[in-house]
């Protein structure tokens, strides 16, 4: 076509030598006008060899597409081919695999726009020296946006400016460092943790001699004082300054051995010599192949908890003023020495101890006297003893002595004879200047006593101790300041009362009496209408004793009348507290029984009136429960004393109706606000007719007197069901709730206002 239309043109062309050898030429054609005319007539051809040139071309053509070939072939580095200003020109594909994208969708995109921000700037710098020309052989890590929006770590080393009309630009050589660079973190991370740890770690080395210690961590510094060069090296067993009697030590030794977990408290030193406590755990390390390579130990510093332990249980055994024992580990020293007295046939000896007149010191001089002196009292009698023998203290001014290995009584006498003496001297309390004197009376006990106790050691150990206490009391009535030897006759029933008595004085001395509640609950709806306080006594040697154990020496020694004032008030209070503290407004009521002796008591009135005042509590929330015997003693005396309790607002009821005489005219004349139907006639009306129609009989008559019934001693869902159908308005029993402290009471109000029947 270029000669047809007369035009110049340059082509190169491959041609044969006459020897068939090919080569190639560069053929230049231009049209002449031959004639010097305006028309072209003629060609000139002009011919060139250029076959060096063609193989030189040839031969980087081929170079090109072997690096590319190269690139495309590496399927775990990435190649970038980047222009100066970091446009991406080409992507090898291996970039699916490590970053998720293909090499066209990076193609024309800015490298820098994938790089973490935080990183760009380092990248950047690689970038500008391979750009001046500066090999960059030294690999630099940076973040690169993965196509699924994480990031990964890539290392890179960069090639200056490439020149090559084909391949120009600054090549990026980069691979995926993203799981070593993730499990050096992790362990670096483990071992800042380790480092950082609020235990002691310690690392070991079993294939080593003698299990050295290769690693501890600085909360191993700080716990045992000792710095890491210090115990590199050594065995753990410097830290216990190689003792050896911990069982715990030889346990370790065997699981060290045996290369298996174990876990204990060990007692070791400081580096200064002080004592703490170590709860260890060890664990073994082994390799792929099941090889034990180290133990991991962790060390956790338990001195403080231990320490706290000590206390707690010097507490719990040693008495915190006189710091000697007390009654829980005298019995079970007591109870031990009888256990080895059974085998060597020595008698034991229990002497109790009770200062005379004591009350009259505290009243006099004060309290902070008073304990002065039983710390000074506690020094002497303990003066007076071998190294083998106890002396503790009850509580109070009771002190009691063991003494083990003597031969009878005669040697326990002897003992009581010195401490007599010794207690003879005067105490210098501070006041008066003379002193203070104090006499003491004792008695004695011995193992040995009437015939052999075929009981286990703790009950004879309380044996032997109420016996002392009796033959102590025997002395008390026989002047002061002497001593009683136990005999069996002792242990008649006379004694017993004078025993009972004489505790309960005590107990009220030292409040031993302590209340529980029994809700009362609406027949019909469940709901709790209030409370019955209920007397106990927490006895320091019989435990918690019923009223029926003690309420019938109360009234007939009359002590009976200061301890139900007692249980008035601290009724009243809990109460109010509850009421306090309650939604609702529930409990109501808060029911409290009056003794005869209470009940006949002139100023009564005046201390309800006192109490009520003194509590808070309304006189309407209060219900005075007495018996129907107490009501018709004296009728008279009773309608007037019942009227002034309802003056003051308060509200009567008749315990145990139907077991007495109950005259109906008297019963209508008396301001009575509840029938309380006695339980021996709850318990069968669900089986017995009679019983039946006398609980239907008194509630009929409750109604009729517009009072309200209450039902004693519910115990069965049959039982409550009937008395539902007999219109019951109230009811109490263990279906609900046994009487219970105020602590369960207070969490089962707290609960709900309906009671669950049967808790």
């Amino acid at each position: 076509m270029a000669l047809e239309s007369w035009k110049p043109v340059r082509v190169e062309l491959l041609n044969l030598r006459k020897g068939g050898e090919e080569f190639w030429v560069e053929i230049s054609i231009v049209p002449v006008a031959v004639d010097g005319g305006d028309r072209y007539t003629h060609w000139v051809s002009i011919q060139r060899e250029v076959t060096a040139r063609k193989r030189a071309e040839a031969e980087t053509r081929r170079e090109e597409e072997q690096f590319r070939a190269a690139l495309d072939r590496n399927a775990s580095d990435v190649v970038f081919i980047l222009e100066g200003d970091a446009t991406v020109r080409y992507g090898s594909p291996s970039l699916r695999g490590v970053l998720g994208y293909r090499p066209e969708d990076l193609v024309d995109t800015s490298f820098l726009d994938h790089v973490h921000p935080d990183d760009a700037v380092a990248v950047e710098s690689l970038l500008e020296e391979a750009v001046a020309g500066t090999d960059v052989t030294t690999p630099m890590g940076f973040r690169f946006a993965h196509a699924d929006g994480t990031w990964r770590y890539l290392e890179a080393v960069g090639n200056g400016l490439m020149e090559d009309p084909g391949m120009e630009g600054i090549v990026i050589n980069a691979w995926d460092t993203t799981g070593r660079k993730r499990a050096e973190d992790d362990a670096y991370l483990k071992d800042r943790a380790v480092a950082a740890s609020s235990n002691g770690i310690i690392i070991t080395d079993p294939n080593l001699p003698d299990n050295p210690i290769v690693y501890v961590n600085p909360k191993f510094e700080e716990i045992t004082g000792y710095e890491a060069a210090e115990a590199i090296g050594l065995n753990c067993r410097f830290l216990s300054n190689l003792e050896r009697e911990q069982p715990t030590t030889g346990e370790l030794r065997i699981a060290i051995a045996e290369g298996r977990e174990w876990s204990g408290a060990l007692r070791n030193y400081r580096k200064d010599g002080q004592v703490f406590w170590n709860e260890l755990y060890i664990a073994p390390v082994r390799d792929g192949g099941g090889r034990l390579t180290n133990f991991i130990g962790i060390q956790k510093d338990i001195t403080a908890q231990k320490l706290l332990e000590e206390t707690l249980a010097h507490q719990a055994y040693y008495d915190s003023l006189t710091e000697l024992p007390n009654r829980v580990l005298f019995l079970d020293r007591l109870s031990h020495a009888l256990a080895r007295s059974g085998r060597s046939k020595d008698e034991v000896a229990v002497l109790f101890i009770d200062l005379d007149n004591f009350k009259v010191v505290n009243d006099s001089l004060g309290h902070e006297t008073g304990d002065q002196l039983l710390v000074e009292v506690a020094g002497r009698l303990s003066d007076c003893l071998r190294p083998a023998d106890t002396a503790a203290r009850l509580g109070g001014d009771e002190f009691v002595i063991l003494l083990e290995d003597i031969a009878g009584p005669g040697e326990a006498k002897a003992v009581a004879d010195r401490m007599t003496r010794a207690l003879e001297a005067p105490f210098l309390t501070g006041e008066p200047s003379e002193g203070v004197f104090v006499t003491a009376s004792f008695g004695i006990a011995c193992s040995g006593d009437g015939d052999p106790i075929d009981v286990a050691e703790a009950e004879q150990a309380g044996s032997l101790l109420r016996n002392a206490d009796l033959a102590m009391y025997r002395a008390k009535d026989g002047g002061k300041n002497s001593y009683e030897v136990f005999k069996p006759s002792m242990s008649t029933h006379a004694h017993e009362r004078l025993e009972l008595e004489t505790d309960l004085h005590k107990a009220l001395e030292r409040n031993e009496f302590v209340l529980h509640y029994q809700p009362e609950v609406s027949v019909r709806t469940g709901r709790i209408s209030g409370m019955e306080a209920l007397l106990r006594w927490e006895h320091p040697i019989r435990g918690l004793m019923s009223p029926m154990e003690f309420v019938p020496l109360a009234e007939e020694t009359g002590l009976i009348v200061p301890i139900g004032l007692r249980v008035l008030e601290e009724a009243c209070l809990q109460m109010r507290e509850w009421q306090t503290k309650a939604s609702e407004g529930y409990p109501l009521k808060m029911g409290v029984n009056l003794s005869a002796r209470q009940f006949q008591r002139p100023d009564l009135v005046e201390e309800v009136s006192r109490i009520l005042r003194e509590t808070g509590l309304s006189p309407e929330c209060l219900v005075l429960e007495i018996t129907e015997t107490v009501m018709m003693g004296d009728a008279p005396l009773t309608s007037a004393a019942l009227g002034k309790l309802k003056s003051l607002g308060v509200r009567i009821a008749v315990d145990d109706f139907g077991t007495g005489y109950s005259s109906l005219s008297y019963l209508k004349r008396f301001p009575v606000d509840y029938l309380k139907i006695d339980r021996s006639f709850v318990q069968r009306i669900a089986d017995d007719m009679e019983d039946r129609g006398i609980v239907s009989a008194t509630i009929a008559l409750a109604h009729t007197l517009s009072l309200e019934a209450v039902a004693e001693g519910v115990e069965t869902q049959e039982q409550l069901a009937e008395l539902g159908k007999l219109g019951c308005d109230l009811a109490q029993g263990y279906y609900f709730s046994k009487p219970a402290p105020k602590e369960t009471i207070s969490n089962l109000l707290g609960a709900k206002s309906r009671i669950n029947p049967g808790q």
